[in-house]
């Protein structure tokens, strides 16, 4: 039986505790590596109207982001892909504190 992995503390870009969306406000707590195969991070999201507790892991395990690199172009490149992913609704994700794509451009790119 295999141990489970310990969940350590990361650093992120601009970690926002607070967002709000679509009238809600979500609280972003607890940022640390992902215990899912092949993610980089999970976070544990808040929604601070109901309390319930999304947990959302993001980011491919074993690639570079902005926070290792440092390239201002690959940021760039990157923030522009992921501008352009939109929901069924066709909202950009980018936008939306749930998904991983808002994750993603805003904590570690």
């Amino acid at each position: 039986m295999e141990k489970p992995k310990k969940e350590g503390k990361v650093k992120l870009l601009r970690y926002k505790k607070n967002v709000s969306y679509n009238g809600k406000t979500y609280k972003l707590e607890n940022p640390r590596k992902s215990t899912r195969k092949g993610k980089k991070f999970m976070i544990d999201i808040v929604d601070k109207s109901t309390g319930k507790k999304y947990v959302r892991h993001w980011g491919a395990a074993g690639m570079s982001d902005y926070i290792q690199h440092r390239d201002p172009k690959r940021r760039e490149r990157f923030q522009k892909r992921h501008q352009a992913i939109k929901l069924k609704s066709g909202e950009p994700a980018h936008k939306n504190p749930l998904q991983p794509a808002y994750l993603a451009t805003h904590l570690n790119w």
